[in-house]
């Protein structure tokens, strides 16, 4: 660096006493370059795939951004809220959110990572999972958008009693308003105790893809026309060691349903991931942008982390039944 700047110093003060004259040709093409190197590259960093690209709208759908409280959730009325272990929805979920309902006003909000942009006549779908608890609730809930001085823009009724099994619901909500900076509320109207787990608010996706990606950016994507998509990012895929784990991405993890996914800490850039957007996703992205899929492996190292090379046997296997995934046919074990 000191040496470029002494020149361009020296070139600076030549400048002043003498003139330079470059002559261009402009007829004479120079080498022709490969159309495959016009391409995107993606990474879960400042939250370019949760509350970002990917479009889900609820935060901390699955309350496992911390372990003491629920970010990103609230209460409001008779409704007492709190993170609990008891009788979990499967063994990757960690955690669920009880809900105590004490009268007829209880209400739980989230307000999403900056505001939900929600638009008139849109159709949102809400999915999430209950069971009954203790004095198990038996009311309804009630789902609405809200904007940002409260208003309901959509709602929709669940009907309860809950059972104390694990049990899915699902509804949709077509606001009959719009806001930029609205919310998700769920309210009750009797006393008792509910648990839900992985709720989710998925606007209208790209290409009308179930747990997909936002219309707009995705659409910017699209218009560059990339010839490939490089995902799913760099230090985020060799995950940073704590002393005990690395917290690498794993693609293993992240398909299939999304209460199936774990998620994991993004160690690297501070903050915890769903796995909504994962793997599968980022090659049904690849496929409508008619762009090559160029998946980044992890080999057995990361940050404050390595494997020795002699005991990378896993991490190419890894990498092969990746891409057996991605182009095996029906009769390989993950091609299927």
């Amino acid at each position: 660096m000191r040496t470029f700047l002494a020149t361009l110093l020296l070139c600076c003060a030549l400048g002043l006493s003498a003139q330079t004259q470059l002559t261009f040709d402009l007829g004479q093409r120079g080498p022709e370059l490969d159309g495959r190197l016009i391409g995107l590259f993606y990474e879960e960093i400042n939250r370019g795939g949760d509350g970002g690209l990917y479009a889900e709208l609820i935060a901390n759908r699955s309350f496992n951004y911390s372990s003491t409280s629920a970010d990103y959730w609230s209460t409001s009325g008779t409704l007492t809220a709190s993170l609990t272990t008891d009788d979990l929805l499967n063994d990757v979920q960690t955690r669920a959110l009880l809900l105590k309902f004490t009268g007829t006003t209880g209400k739980l909000n989230n307000t999403g990572y900056w505001g939900m942009d929600i638009n008139q006549g849109d159709t949102y779908t809400l999915t999430f999972w209950a069971r009954g608890n203790g004095d198990a609730y038996e009311g309804n809930l009630t789902a609405r958008l809200l904007s940002d001085d409260g208003t309901i823009l959509g709602k929709a009724t669940l009907s309860g009693p809950f059972p104390e099994e694990w049990t899915k619901y699902t509804a949709t909500i077509v606001p009959t308003g719009s806001s930029s900076t609205g919310s998700f509320q769920l309210a009750g109207s009797k006393k008792g105790e509910l648990v839900v787990d992985v709720v989710s608010l998925m606007p209208p996706t790209f290409n009308g893809h179930e747990n997909g990606l936002r219309q707009d950016l995705a659409q910017m994507l699209a218009d560059i026309q990339p010839a490939f998509v490089r995902f799913p990012g760099g230090c985020y895929v060799e995950g940073m060691s704590d002393g005990y784990n690395h917290n690498r991405f794993e693609w293993k993890k992240t398909i299939g349903p999304i209460e199936e996914r774990p998620g994991h800490q993004n160690q690297n850039w501070g903050y915890w991931t769903d796995d909504g957007l994962g793997y599968h996703e980022m090659l049904q992205l690849c496929e409508d942008l008619d762009a090559e899929a160029l998946f980044v492996v992890n080999i057995g190292i990361g940050h404050y982390w390595y494997e020795e090379y002699t005991d990378i046997d896993d991490y190419v296997q890894e990498a092969l039944d990746a891409i057996e995934y991605a182009i095996g046919d029906t009769t390989t074990t993950y091609g299927a």
